[in-house]
This record gives C-alpha cells, sequence and structure tokens, in this order.
C-alpha cells in the first residue's frame, strides 16, 4: 500500500533546481546520482529509483530533506521509508545511532518545523539555507572518508540552530 505523501512525492518530486547560494561552489558538480526509495514496511515492494541528477551536493539535499521528512517521526520513531544515494559508484546512506534519536529528531524540527505533510516536495518545504548546509558538510565528510555520523553529534551537542550552524562550519 502506497501512502498519500509517497504518492503525492512521486507526482512533484523533482530535483532541487535553486543555485547554491550559500556555499562555495559543489566541487562534485559533476557528479551524477540516483536517489533510491525503498519501503520497509511492505517488504514485497522493490526498491524504486526515485529520482536522478547531477552535484553531490544537490543529490545530497535531495537524500537529506527525505530522510528528515519520511524516516524520522517528530517522537523519535522510525518511519518506514528508506533511501540511499547512488553517486560514483558507491551508494551514500544515512548512517544512524539507533539507540540516540535526539540528533536526528532535533534536525527534522529544524528543518521542517512539526509539519507532517507536504504539498510542494521535501526540499521545497524544507529550510532551503540549513539543508543546503547539512548537503555541502555531509559532502565534505565523505571527501575525507567520513560519514554523516558528526553531523547528529553536532546536533545533539548545540543548545540551538546557530550554534549547530556554527558547527556545521566547522565540519565542512
Amino acid at each position: 500500500m502506497i501512502s498519500a505523501t509517497r504518492l503525492w512525492s512521486w507526482v512533484i518530486g523533482k530535483p532541487a533546481t535553486a543555485r547554491l547560494v550559500n556555499q562555495p561552489p559543489d566541487p562534485d558538480a559533476d557528479a551524477a546520482w540516483e536517489l533510491w526509495y525503498r519501503d520497509s514496511f511492505d517488504r514485497e515492494c522493490p526498491p524504486q529509483c526515485e529520482l536522478s541528477g547531477c552535484g553531490l551536493v544537490r543529490g545530497l539535499m535531495e537524500l537529506w530533506a527525505r530522510y528528515l521528512f519520511e524516516s524520522i517521526r517528530l517522537d523519535g520513531q522510525k518511519g518506514f521509508s528508506h533511501f540511499h544515494l547512488w553517486s560514483n559508484n558507491r551508494r551514500i546512506d544515512i548512517l544512524e545511532k539507533f539507540d540516540d534519536t535526539a540528533g536526528q529528531v532535533r534536525l527534522r524540527r529544524w528543518m521542517f518545523g512539526t509539519k507532517d505533510s507536504t504539498k510542494k516536495g521535501y526540499v521545497e518545504e524544507a529550510d532551503a539555507a540549513l539543508l543546503e548546509k547539512i548537503a555541502t558538510a555531509h559532502a565534505a565528510l565523505l571527501r575525507a572518508g567520513e560519514t554523516n555520523l558528526p553531523l547528529f553529534a553536532a546536533a545533539v551537542e548545540s543548545a540551538d540552530l546557530p550554534e549547530f550552524e556554527r558547527k556545521l562550519r566547522e565540519l565542512g
């Protein structure tokens, strides 16, 4: 069974087209990517390529927006939607600490507030500047051979959004 939110996202799902204005140019601007979706509730539903485009930061923006909106609930529970990105012949997942969802929930609230549905699309509903900063920091971590876990740690350690944004600049 496809949720109304998932169905609507397929209808309006489109890659972020806004020019990256808050960060330096994407050093991987030509990197092709595919965003894959898997429904863990309906195990017979095969993984699907939901979106594709170019530019690692843009791909990570799409990944983070979907992950935070659909995979993390405001109460800290996990959703049934899972996403990953394929780029440069590697799979990019958002790694999680299952025993500590505080960082994920905090990022979701900062990114989307208390929204529980979207009519415009994930990237369009998100705090665009914050989404771009997270994706840029994640791209820098990937280039350094790291995972995204420092992003969650920074969210947990930050008293507020401005402090988190300062920590993001240090990561990226």
